[in-house]
């Protein structure tokens, strides 16, 4: 590129926008924002704002001082993802001590993308959308997505100012200060950095994994999911579902299917329309040796219906509620 040749953009025409002799725009104004963010890294990932409105959504009615849930009482996949933002607020803020910005973008678009998008906000849009507003499993989520919103906005302000003030002078943030730049540094809490939660949650994605290369394009919650797996991955997937079957658990959640059955060994009876598949865990031991835990699943279709409200194959007749969505729905027509 050459000023003399003429084939340089102008960074005022990037931020102000240019007209020609008629007064059409030539070129629109993008702001500082761009600006800054390919001065960091070329290009502009419009996941990060639609995240950012994802969660200012979610929060709507989150009262931080009032509706917090306490860390003990979060679920093992919410405690995951606070270890995850853990580790993300040390990496990202021993890049800004060493000016490593275009690395702090790559965190940041790699943690928007693949925890908080494809992952946290894919499995928690049914404890959201249609539990009761005060649910404590509710809420729980709504206190990491809280986190989530505080930590990204401050990492991302010193790159795009304009947008964090946005974001800031909002809903759920309760300023005690006019501007984000008047407050500190975001800091996680010591005790979110948990290995063993890390380990569970780990062991899930394992046999996650395994189940949706079965079923390929086919939605899981219209599938019961049978586990058998061996005694050490076995109690990983208990503190996950201490049930032996349930439609509620936390493994439900993370695995997306309609009903989860946990056994220590294959079942004698199995129907003639399931899949059976083995897979294999490997992980690392507390000691960093690595471990192989053997499981099988037999994977067949839920015997219920999809329920008219959550749309999980959990209701006994078609075209009807499933007995948490008619309980939910009762309760509220008493009101």
């Amino acid at each position: 590129m050459s000023k003399s040749v003429g084939n340089v953009i102008d960074p005022q025409a990037v931020i102000n926008g240019t007209k020609v002799t008629d007064g059409k725009v030539k070129q629109p104004a993008y702001g500082v924002d761009v600006m800054r963010w390919w001065a960091a890294q070329s290009g502009l990932d419009a996941q990060m704002r639609k995240n950012f409105r994802y969660l200012m959504g979610n929060l709507a009615d989150f009262d931080v001082e009032t509706d917090r849930v306490p860390y003990d009482n979060l679920l093992p996949q919410d405690k995951y993802m606070l270890h995850q933002l853990a580790q993300l607020c040390s990496e990202v803020t021993a890049d800004y001590e060493s000016f490593k910005y275009n690395h702090v973008l790559h965190c940041l678009e790699t943690f928007s993308n693949s925890q908080i998008s494809s992952f946290y906000s894919n499995i928690t849009k049914d404890r959201l959308y249609c539990n009761p507003a005060e649910h404590p499993l509710r809420r729980a989520c709504q206190t990491v997505q809280y986190e989530l919103l505080s930590a990204m906005t401050c990492f991302l302000a010193p790159i795009l100012p304009h947008l964090a003030e946005e974001v800031f002078q909002h809903p759920p943030f309760l300023p005690v200060e006019n501007s984000i730049f008047k407050t500190s540094w975001y800091e996680a809490d010591a005790q979110w950095s948990d290995a063993e939660v890390e380990a569970v949650i780990s062991s899930a994605f394992c046999v996650r994994d395994r189940f949706n290369n079965l079923i390929t394009t086919e939605s899981p919650v219209q599938f019961h999911v049978i586990i058998s797996a061996k005694p050490r991955l076995f109690e990983h997937l208990r503190v996950l579902q201490p049930e032996l079957t349930s439609s509620s658990s936390a493994l439900c959640e993370i695995l997306q299917s309609s009903y989860v059955t946990l056994l220590s060994r294959l079942p004698v009876a199995v129907p003639d329309e399931a899949n059976v598949v083995d897979g294999l865990c490997v992980h690392k031991d507390s000691d960093g040796s690595e471990v192989k835990d053997a499981f099988s699943l037999v994977v067949i279709p839920s015997e219920d219906y999809p329920c008219d409200r959550c749309r999980l194959h959990t209701a006994r007749r078609r075209r009807e509620l499933c007995e948490r969505c008619s309980e939910l729905m009762l309760d509220g027509w008493e009101k």
